[in-house]
């Protein structure tokens, strides 16, 4: 094709990092029962963003497959972002067959 051609704009591209700290504390309630307090925190950089437009980010997409991203070219590894969770869980331990457990996470 006469006047085509193609260029491997993101060839450049690393991977995406991160550090996590992780703060938690399990206690027993009663000799059935315990309860465990967490706190949760990520951050995360070197996330690949647009060079011009910093608010397409890997970040925006979520869990979806690469297949289904849009294409997109001029990334950069400039991007971050940040990851804070509390999280209790309640327990109660086998009792006549059965085991309970619940979560609330912020």
């Amino acid at each position: 094709m006469a006047g085509w051609h193609s260029a491997l704009t993101n060839k450049g591209i690393g991977y995406m990092r991160s550090f996590h700290v992780i703060l938690g504390y399990d206690f027993l309630i009663t000799g059935e029962s315990a309860a465990e307090n967490e706190i949760y925190y990520q951050h995360l950089f070197n996330i690949p963003v647009r060079e011009n437009e910093p608010a397409y980010s890997m970040l925006n997409f979520g869990d979806n497959s690469f297949s289904s991203l849009p294409i997109m070219t001029s990334l950069v590894n400039r991007g971050t972002g940040n990851i804070m969770e509390w999280m209790l869980t309640a327990e109660r331990f086998l009792e006549r067959g059965f085991y309970f457990g619940d979560c609330i996470a912020l």
